[in-house]
């Protein structure tokens, strides 16, 4: 087993938001905006999944 590698002292000062979502009217899917990879994107999760993927780059 690997123990976890030490984390950057830039960790720390990463933060992330969503500025916006959407849900679809059967409430299966989910779409926001956020800074995951470090630029805002759009990104969807299909419910009850709770893996994002992103619609734009």
């Amino acid at each position: 087993m690997r123990p976890f590698q030490r984390p950057d002292i830039e960790e720390f000062f990463r933060t992330y938001a969503i500025t916006t979502f959407a849900v679809s009217q059967d409430e299966r899917r989910l779409a926001f905006s956020t800074n995951l990879n470090g630029k805002y994107n759009v990104w969807g999760m299909d419910l009850p999944n709770t893996y994002p993927y992103p619609l734009s780059y």
